[in-house]
C-alpha cells in the first residue's frame, strides 16, 4: 500500500503529470466550446467562423517558424550559456515584433481604403479582429517554445485554458445577432491576458540585440521546421481553402465542424509530442547508435499509435452521437471519417519524423509535405472541376496523398538508421491484423451503416486485440509521469 502511496504522490507532484491534466482540461474546453459554437451559430455562421480561423492558421505561420527555430536551438545548445539564449530569444522576438507590425500595417490599409476582401465570408467586417488575434497568436507561440524549452509548463497552461474559458464565457453574453463578434473579442481577450503571463514570469531576461548569424541560423532552421511542424496542418490547411473557395458558406460550416472534432485526436496526442519533443530530439541525436535509436523508436510509436487508435476510434462513436442530435451537421459524416484516417496516417510517421529533425533532415520533411499538399490540392480541384462533387470527396482526395507523406518520411527514416525499405514489409509493419481489422470494420460500418450502437464497434475490437499493448500504455504513462526526468534533461 506504501508503495502505490509513493507512486501516486511522485505523479501528482510531477509537474509534466498536472500540465497534462492542465492541458487536456483546455482541450477539454475546446472541444465542448467547438460542439456549442457550431449548435448555437448554425453550419452559415459557423463556415464564417470556420473561415476566419481558416486565416488564422496561415497567419500563425507568418514568421518564417522562428518560433519552432527558437525551441529547436534552446533544446540543443549548452544550458550554461545564458548569453548565447538571451540573443536566440531576442533575435526570435525581433522577427516576430517584425512580422506582425507588417500584418497590422497590411490590414490597416486594407481597412481604410476600403478594400473589400473574401466578401463571400463578409470578411472585411471581421479583418482587424482577426488579425489582432493573430498577432497575439504568433507571439504566444513564441512565448510558449521558450518556456517548453526550460519545461515550465505552468504558464503555458495559460495560453491554452485562457482564451477557451473567455469563448465559452462570450457564448451566453450580447444578442443573438453580434454573437459571433463577441466570440472573436473573447477569442483575443484570452490570448492577450495569457500574454501578459508568459511576460510577468519570463525566465530569461528581455533584451533586443541583433545578431546576423543567429538571424541566418533562425530563419534557415526555421522555414523547414515550420512545414515539418505544420505538415499535417498544410495538408489539411490546402482541404479546408479548397471548400472555402468552391463551395458555399454552409458546406465550410459543416467542412469546419467535421474538423474541429477530427483535430480532437490531434489536440490529445499533441500533448505527448509536446511534452517529449526537446527530450525525443535529445535522444535521436546524431551520436546515438542506430540500434538504440531504432529501439528507442520502437518505444515511442508503440505508445503513441495505440493512443490514437484509441482516441480515434472514441471520437467516431462520439461524433455519431453529436449529429444525432445536431441533424443540420449530419451530412458531414463521411467528411469526417475521412478527416480522421487522414490524421491516422500523419500519426504514423511519429518517431520518424522526430529522428529526421534531430539529424538534421528538415527540408526533406518538407518537401514530402509540399508534394502531398500539391497531389491533395491538384486531384481535389480536378474532381470539382470535372464531375462537381460534394466537398466529401475533397477529404477524399486529401486522404489518399496523405499515404504518399507516410510512406516518403516512413521511408527516409528508414534510410537515417542504414535499415533497409522494403514497402511490403512496412505496410504490414504499419498495419498489423491486430490494428487492421477494426480500422476496416471501421470504414464499412461508417460507409454502410451509421448506427450509433454499431459504431463503438471497431473500440471494442481494438481493444480485445490489444489488450497487452492498451495495459502496456497505461503502465509506461505512469513511469513516465512519476519522474520527471522524462521529461527535463
Amino acid at each position: 500500500m506504501k508503495k502505490y502511496f509513493s507512486l501516486f504522490q511522485k505523479i501528482f507532484t510531477n509537474e509534466a503529470f498536472l500540465f497534462v491534466v492542465g492541458k487536456y482540461f483546455a482541450f477539454g474546453l475546446q472541444f465542448l466550446n467547438s460542439i456549442l459554437i457550431a449548435h448555437i451559430l448554425g453550419p452559415y455562421y459557423f463556415g464564417i467562423y470556420g473561415f476566419v480561423l481558416l486565416v488564422v492558421s496561415y497567419v500563425r505561420f507568418a514568421n518564417f517558424g522562428v518560433h519552432y527555430a527558437v525551441n529547436v536551438e534552446l533544446s540543443t545548445h549548452d544550458r550554461t550559456n545564458k548569453q548565447e539564449a538571451n540573443q536566440i530569444t531576442s533575435m526570435g522576438f525581433m522577427v516576430t515584433i517584425g512580422v506582425a507590425v507588417l500584418i497590422l500595417l497590411a490590414a490597416l490599409s486594407i481597412h481604410f481604403l476600403d478594400i473589400q476582401v473574401f466578401e463571400k465570408y463578409d470578411f472585411s467586417q471581421y479583418l482587424l479582429l482577426t488579425v489582432f488575434i493573430s498577432i497575439s497568436l504568433i507571439m504566444s507561440l513564441l512565448f510558449t517554445n521558450i518556456y517548453r524549452s526550460y519545461s515550465k509548463f505552468y504558464q503555458i497552461l495559460a495560453y491554452f485554458i485562457l482564451p477557451q474559458l473567455f469563448l465559452l464565457i462570450m457564448l451566453y453574453v450580447g444578442p443573438e445577432n453580434e454573437k459571433l463578434n463577441y466570440l472573436l473579442y473573447g477569442f483575443l481577450g484570452g490570448h492577450v491576458i495569457a500574454l501578459l503571463v508568459f511576460i510577468k514570469d519570463y525566465p530569461l531576461k528581455f533584451s533586443f540585440t541583433f545578431s546576423w548569424r543567429i538571424f541566418h541560423s533562425l530563419i534557415k532552421r526555421g522555414i523547414p521546421l515550420v512545414i515539418y511542424n505544420a505538415s499535417f496542418y498544410f495538408i489539411l490547411l490546402s482541404a479546408r481553402t479548397i471548400v472555402s473557395i468552391f463551395y458555399d458558406v454552409e458546406s465550410m460550416g459543416l467542412f469546419s465542424f467535421a474538423n474541429n472534432v477530427a483535430q480532437a485526436s490531434e489536440h490529445a496526442l499533441g500533448v505527448i509530442s509536446f511534452v517529449f519533443f526537446p527530450k525525443i530530439l535529445n535522444r535521436l541525436k546524431t551520436d546515438i547508435p542506430n540500434h538504440d535509436a531504432i529501439e528507442l523508436l520502437a518505444k515511442i510509436r508503440s505508445l503513441y499509435l495505440v493512443v490514437f487508435y484509441l482516441i480515434m476510434f472514441s471520437l467516431v462513436f462520439v461524433y455519431g452521437i453529436l449529429v444525432g442530435f445536431m441533424e443540420s451537421y449530419q451530412f458531414s459524416e463521411l467528411t469526417f471519417l475521412f478527416l480522421i484516417l487522414m490524421k491516422l496516417f500523419i500519426g504514423k510517421v511519429f518517431g520518424y519524423s522526430h529522428l529526421l529533425v534531430s539529424r538534421g533532415y528538415e527540408n526533406k520533411i518538407a518537401a514530402y509535405a509540399f508534394i502531398t499538399v500539391l497531389l491533395a490540392t491538384v486531384s481535389s480541384i480536378g474532381f470539382i472541376y470535372f464531375y462537381q462533387v460534394d466537398f466529401t470527396i475533397v477529404a477524399v482526395c486529401t486522404f489518399i496523398s496523405t499515404a504518399f507523406y507516410m510512406l516518403a518520411v516512413i521511408r527516409k527514416g528508414k534510410i537515417v538508421l542504414h535499415n533497409e525499405f522494403r514497402f511490403f514489409e512496412t505496410i504490414s509493419e504499419l498495419f498489423p491484423l491486430r490494428y487492421l481489422i477494426p480500422l476496416v470494420l471501421l470504414i464499412l460500418e461508417r460507409i454502410f451503416i451509421r448506427e450509433i450502437v454499431t459504431s463503438v464497434l471497431p473500440l471494442i475490437v481494438f481493444v480485445l486485440l490489444n489488450w497487452k499493448s492498451v495495459k502496456a500504455a497505461v503502465i509506461q504513462f505512469l513511469k513516465v509521469f512519476s519522474n520527471i526526468n522524462y521529461v527535463k534533461f
